[in-house]
């Protein structure tokens, strides 16, 4: 239909993406005339220039984009300047804005689970989604921590941002009430795998992880096995989404439905796993 809003996401890869289905099923229960796509690319720039040639309504910008496309917008918001990433753009009759949401879609999960004013909080990686926790842990009145594998990258961000920096070798060490991963790693297909050592989870007393597939990361499982309360990344997920639609539509977004439809197509993408798995392993035993 000629009238209807193209939306879409910018990433590689982004086969793990649920935000197709979480938009487009918002739009749907909306009654709003919009389509959500997926733009995988290893060119950012051929992307940005796609966007303005085909007024692309708005594109949400994920792993690795999220720093880079800042020298391509026209306007950055004032979040988004502050942070230095960017999630979403709004094409505005040709020029792009810049936007976070990420930044709030965490705050808002966490804020009414555990204190935050006056506490420390570790937050693990250097990028643009570690730039929106930093922020946010800021003006919730709280000190956010630098945990970072590269020294020189973690310690920038620190300068950055006021806020003291830890290798991550030191982890075991650090003074913190609560601890946000926002590294990729634990995601599907990865998900054997968990960017902190098990021992060092028990100085924590609660551990959130913005990698919402599989929503139960193993960095979740072993923060539990340790007594520390636990987050999944899914809430974020939902709430990052739902502020993109308000801007793009000027609308509520419905994110009861968002959060019920991630969790379905979730369990839905684990059964295939499952399925798979067990055909290969039945697979396996007959040709032995």
């Amino acid at each position: 239909m000629a009238d209807q809003a193209i939306f879409g996401i910018i990433g590689n890869p982004l086969a793990h993406s649920l935000s197709p289905v979480m938009h487009n099923a918002a739009y749907r229960e909306m009654g709003f005339n919009g389509h959500y796509l997926t733009f995988e690319t290893g060119n950012l720039r051929d992307i940005i220039d796609m966007i303005r040639e085909r007024n692309i309504s708005g594109v949400s910008v994920t792993l690795p984009f999220k720093e880079e496309v800042l020298d391509l917008m026209d306007d950055l918001d004032s979040n988004a300047l502050r942070i230095g990433s960017v999630n979403t753009v709004t094409n505005r009759n040709g020029r792009l804005l810049g936007s976070n949401t990420d930044w709030l879609g965490l705050i808002q999960d966490i804020r009414d689970r555990f204190e935050i004013r006056g506490k420390t909080v570790a937050v693990l990686g250097a990028g643009g989604a570690a730039r929106a926790a930093v922020y946010a842990i800021h003006l919730e009145g709280g000190s956010p921590v630098v945990v970072n594998r590269t020294a020189a990258r973690g310690e920038n961000l620190a300068t950055e941002f006021g806020c003291a920096f830890l290798p991550l070798s030191e982890i075991g060490v650090v003074d913190a009430s609560g601890l946000i991963n926002t590294t990729p790693v634990g995601m599907m297909p990865h998900e054997d795998e968990s960017p902190v050592p098990a021992r060092a989870l028990r100085r924590f007393g609660w551990v959130m992880d913005i990698v919402y597939n599989p929503p139960f990361t193993r960095l979740l499982k072993e923060a539990r096995e340790k007594g520390c309360k636990t987050v999944d990344g899914i809430g974020m997920f939902v709430n990052q989404g739902a502020e993109q639609i308000r801007l793009w539509t000027g609308k509520k977004a419905p994110r009861g439905l968002m959060r019920r439809v991630v969790e379905e197509e979730l369990r839905q993408r684990s059964e295939v796993r499952h399925q798979r798995s067990a055909r290969s392993r039945t697979k396996t035993n007959i040709e032995h």
